[in-house]
């Protein structure tokens, strides 16, 4: 208002591409147990709901929306769930943005797509690549370049879990070998209880070979 520009409306815009219906809610019916003081301070406003159930996928592509980005985007959306007929398909929705593809706002847009279908599909990324290099060779270009990222992103992530699940196990054991030769010196569950920092009842049961979960702080510091 200080610059002197005109005040816009806010539209709540909902967009819904889940397996079950959406039941729409407003938002005072979700605060029916709130005393009557406080109701005057819950927003009550309506929202526009987009589900894309409610829409086939050549009103997606050709009817509905302009932007190719958008088109695309939807359309990947709607068929997340069914990963075969999104394979069948990839081609046809990737062919929305064939000009768009051409400058960097669609290469850029393009390779969150990519990581997208990545990350929540099982889709052969050679699949993917090959989808879009039938549409443009600069973007399959960019997509084989972004699935090498994310591969190897993957595969360091998971030496990492590796090494953090080793470290954990080897804690266990120095806590476990700890009791035990505790017990075996004839200290008693207290003591030893006091000695590691866990609850007696835990100590008992290593005394009785049971599996205990250790806490992950004591595993933590116990797995150098």
């Amino acid at each position: 208002m200080d610059q002197g520009q005109p005040r816009m409306p806010v539209v709540p815009i909902v967009l819904y591409h889940g397996k079950q219906k959406w039941a729409k809610v407003y938002l005072p019916d979700c605060f029916a147990d709130l005393p009557a003081s406080v109701w005057p301070f819950v927003p009550s406003v309506d929202y526009v709901l987009v589900d894309l159930s409610a829409y086939s996928n050549q009103q997606l592509q050709k009817q509905l929306f302009k932007l190719a980005g958008v088109r695309i985007a939807l359309l990947i959306m709607k068929n997340i769930f069914d990963q075969k007929r999104l394979a069948q398909n990839l081609r046809a929705f990737f062919e929305v943005g064939r000009g768009y593809f051409d400058h960097d706002s669609g290469l850029n847009f393009l390779k969150s797509v990519v990581t997208y279908l990545y990350q929540a599909t099982e889709l052969d990324t050679g699949e993917i690549v090959k989808s879009i290099y039938d549409v443009t060779a600069k973007g399959g270009e960019l997509a084989m370049s972004t699935a090498n990222k994310l591969r190897q992103e993957g595969r360091m992530e998971g030496r990492m879990e590796g090494r953090m699940e080793g470290r954990m196990e080897g804690g266990r054991m120095v806590i476990y070998n700890l009791i035990r030769n505790a017990k075996k010196q004839g200290a008693s569950a207290e003591s030893i209880a006091t000695l590691v920092g866990m609850d007696i009842e835990l100590v008992r049961k290593i005394f009785n070979d049971e599996h205990v979960d250790i806490p992950v702080h004591l595993l933590d510091s116990h797995a150098e």
